[in-house]
């Protein structure tokens, strides 16, 4: 029995606008795809955003291939000696004041102190004349390049740090290849391909000198078994912007249906969540 003889309650409980292909999709797992409009909300997670209807579904095959990378935001950046001396100088202050009784604003205070203190002691000290010469052979060796360093022997080079920048936002592609079995097979594919098209772009409200755009739908990707329920198993991904739609038309060699409909079309989907990971929400299943 297809999804089609069971109804699409069976499978989306009381919601509506349910397309599907191919006919006989509980056959096997798939995907579902709902859309979702943005009304409003400031910040980078889900709870920070507002989201209304109309909700519409389409569902198709899981497609091969399945990935998803968790990125995370890590570059690197070169610290002079001055700023090595200031960074060190802060973190000594810091440590002196975790162990004061004070206020908040005491310790703040108490940690400026120390670190003045620190940079000053470390100006004073012996070890300033090799810091001092460090530095000036660091400008030599940029001006003369490799002649400064056959010279002395040496080479200096700024200190680096790994800084962190934050999670990046996750990016998914799938793939359907749609083959048409009979002609009345190409009206579903047309009006698939017709939703992904529609729902990713923009609504004009205002034209002239200033073009004022309506967002576009936002699309929540899901993986189900062949019964509806929710498959687990694989990631759970968050609403995501629908940030390309790619549609081939004919297969390998284009040949049409006698409604001059082409028997295969191929889509590609590309998406972008739209709200950050947290390990709170890895842990969830994302």
């Amino acid at each position: 029995m297809s999804i089609h003889d069971m109804g699409a309650d069976a499978v989306f409980g009381n919601e509506t606008g349910v397309r599907y292909y191919p006919s006989d999709l509980d056959q096997g797992p798939f995907m579902k795809f709902t859309t979702y409009s943005i009304k409003g909300g400031v910040g980078s997670s889900m709870s920070d955003i507002n989201f209304g209807g109309p909700f519409q579904h389409v569902c198709l095959p899981i497609p091969s291939g399945l990935n998803t990378t968790y990125g995370q935001g890590w570059d690197q950046e070169d610290t002079g000696q001055f700023a090595t001396t200031i960074g060190a100088a802060l973190e000594g202050g810091k440590s002196g004041a975790q162990g004061s009784d004070d206020s908040v604003v005491a310790k703040g205070v108490g940690t400026a102190k120390g670190a003045v203190s620190k940079v000053m002691e470390s100006l004073t000290s012996a070890g300033v004349e090799d810091t001092l010469a460090a530095g000036l052979l660091g400008v030599v060796g940029k001006v003369t390049k490799g002649a400064a360093q056959r010279a002395t022997g040496l080479a200096v080079f700024n200190n680096t740090y790994a800084t962190y920048g934050g999670p990046a936002f996750r990016e998914f592609s799938f793939a359907f290849s749609l083959k048409a079995l009979s002609a009345s097979d190409t009206d579903a594919i047309w009006d698939i391909v017709r939703f992904f098209k529609l729902n990713s772009a923009p609504q004009l409200r205002t034209g002239g000198l200033w073009r004022l755009y309506e967002l576009p739908m936002v699309f929540a990707p899901s993986f189900h078994t062949k019964t509806g329920a929710m498959n687990f198993n694989l990631p759970r991904i968050t609403k995501c912007a629908l940030t390309n739609v790619g549609v081939t038309y004919g297969g390998d060699k284009y040949s049409e249906f006698t409604n001059n409909a082409p028997v295969q079309v191929d889509l590609t989907l590309s998406f972008k969540e739209i709200a950050l990971l947290s390990g709170i929400d890895i842990d969830a299943g994302f």
